[in-house]
């Protein structure tokens, strides 16, 4: 089922990612515009405090990030598949050479060991290659497929190897033991940066209980307690507006800096940013009652 998944999705192409991201853009922001057009806004010093129009603006942009995100975790997980099968194909690729095989017959050989995504890309390859595709123009289009800069630099291996000859299968076999290395570092460092995860997440929810306990404990008491003046004027209604805004902000950015730690890269974090979206909208209408 996990191989099955994978396969299917493998088939989202950077076009296809543009074209669902533009999709969902559309929509999300069409809602933001209606609202902001066409329902009651409550402005006060130019902010909207209508409570189901500030989460109707949370419900679009959660719409513009919820596809992409999904599309991208996706991704993510398959290139991580690819990368910590890249040192296991090189041996294989190695033994087969040692067995006296040529390097296209070995990659043949590893290609046909088992259905998953890098070994699928090989096999197109070799389809490629036999209905006459020059071979570094086959490998050149596999690490376009492949996307990820550990499997660029596996097929730069094979084309380097295939160009230069000598002894093949200690450069294969040296190419492995460096990339379980590498491997076994990036899974050392994505294990020492997980709590910060964490801290992130138990930072956005700290924020929404400091959001009910100002809120509903200090600034509703205050309105409720007959005076004038200054704190006569204050409006519950925009605190629950600038409070939403505010952990809106910090869910988008906090779920960006997630990925940017864990992945090295901002769009590995959307997922995140999905997740404490989707918490703040079901939770924030508990908060205002």
């Amino acid at each position: 089922m996990k191989n099955i998944t994978l396969k299917t999705l493998t088939k989202y192409t950077k076009k296809k990612y543009i074209t669902i991201w533009s999709i969902s853009t559309i929509i999300g922001a069409s809602i933001i515009l209606y609202t902001l057009l066409f329902t009651k806004l409550d402005l006060i010093n130019g902010i909207p405090t209508n409570k189901w129009a500030y989460l109707t603006i949370g419900l679009g942009i959660l719409i513009i990030i919820t596809p992409p995100s999904i599309i991208n975790l996706i991704r993510q997980r398959r290139i991580n598949l690819i990368d910590r099968e890249i040192p296991l194909v090189l041996s294989e690729l190695s033994d087969g050479t040692r067995a006296g095989l040529t390097l296209i017959e070995a990659i043949e050989r590893s290609a046909k060991l088992s259905k998953t995504p890098l070994r699928n890309t090989l096999t197109q390859t070799l389809t490629k290659i036999k209905l006459g595709l020059n071979i570094e123009d086959a490998l050149n289009i596999t690490a376009k497929k492949l996307e990820s800069k550990f499997s660029t630099h596996f097929i730069e291996i094979l084309k380097q190897t295939l160009k230069s000859g000598g002894n093949i299968t200690e450069t294969l076999s040296t190419s492995a033991k460096l990339y379980k290395e590498l491997l076994l570092f990036n899974e050392e460092k994505r294990t020492e940066l997980r709590p910060y995860t964490f801290i992130i997440y138990l930072s956005f929810t700290i924020y929404l209980i400091i959001a009910y306990i100002t809120v509903n404990q200090f600034i509703l008491t205050l309105t409720k307690t007959p005076t004038t003046g200054f704190i006569a004027l204050i409006n519950p209604n925009f605190y629950y507006a600038i409070f939403f805004y505010t952990s809106l902000m910090q869910a988008i950015f906090g779920g960006l800096v997630i990925g940017k730690i864990t992945e090295g890269t901002t769009k590995a974090g959307l997922i995140h940013t999905t997740i404490m979206t989707t918490i703040l909208l079901t939770t924030y209408p508990l908060i205002t009652g």
